[in-house]
This record gives structure tokens, C-alpha cells and sequence, in this order.
């Protein structure tokens, strides 16, 4: 299958490590095989997920949506709060002790892109890097 896949142009892997084996992790090797190489004119690249998707409950100011712009910055915190333009809240409560400086963290599915600049106490400030409309109450959070 994986033969068929690269012969029809594939040229991202997305690998789930949220569960599993280290010996299982390692399979990756398997994937940058000479072999399979040869199916592709360029590397084939690799979208590890390790931690899974999260929750977003947000109340928006006003019952509204909120439209979030690249470079912006945007805060998602684990305290209560009214979501904004600057930010929302998260019941996720151990988001800022799971991601680092240079994180990407996808909201709506991935139509939303954020990296993660830093992470204080209990919030986690980001950088929208894919910037689109924010209007599920409850949205979810995927760190990538």
C-alpha cells in the first residue's frame, strides 16, 4: 500500500506516537528506504503527532466569532475567561506544562496554525502562522 501511495504522488507521512513502542516509533526508518525513495522526486517528509487533540471551551465576547490574522499574537489560557481576539480559555488545565517554545498547535482541524512563542503559568502565547475564523464553542486544540 505504501508503494501505491508514493507512485500516486504522496509526500507526507503523518506517523501517530501517541501510543505504542519506542521499537514501533523506530519504523520511521522503514518509510526513508532507498526503495521507497525511488517512487519519490523528493524526500518524503513526516508529520509526527505524539500528544493528541484537546479541548477548547470558549464563551466569545458577545456570543460572536473571532477572525484571527497572521502574526498575530494570540493567548490560549487555562483560566476562565471570555474569548477574544487576543485570546480563549482551555479545559485542557496541563496545556502550558505540555508544549515548548516552537510547538505548532492547530485549532478547527488544522484550519487554524499557531507556534508557540512561550509558556508562563498558565497561559501558553502563540503567533498565528494560519490565521481563519474562530467560531466553534467548542473547538479543538491538536499539538502537532
Amino acid at each position: 500500500m505504501i508503494d501505491e501511495l508514493l507512485h500516486a504522488g504522496m509526500d507526507v507521512a503523518r506517523l501517530n506516537f501517541s501510543h505504542g513502542t519506542p521499537e514501533r516509533q523506530s519504523s520511521v526508518g522503514d518509510l526513508r528506504s532507498p526503495r521507497l525513495r525511488a517512487f519519490t522526486a523528493s524526500p518524503l517528509r513526516f508529520w509526527p503527532t505524539y500528544r493528541g487533540q484537546k479541548s477548547v471551551r470558549a464563551r466569545w465576547e458577545q456570543g460572536k466569532s473571532v477572525r484571527l490574522h497572521f502574526g498575530q499574537r494570540f493567548v490560549i489560557t487555562t483560566k476562565n475567561v471570555i474569548g477574544t481576539e487576543q485570546g480563549v480559555s482551555t479545559t485542557f488545565r496541563a496545556l502550558p506544562e505540555s508544549v515548548r517554545k516552537g510547538d505548532r498547535v492547530l485549532l478547527n482541524d488544522g484550519e487554524i496554525a499557531l507556534r508557540v512563542v512561550s509558556s508562563r503559568g498558565q497561559e501558553v502565547v502563540c503567533q498565528v502562522e494560519n490565521g481563519g475564523e474562530l467560531a466553534n464553542i467548542r473547538a479543538s486544540i491538536f499539538l502537532a
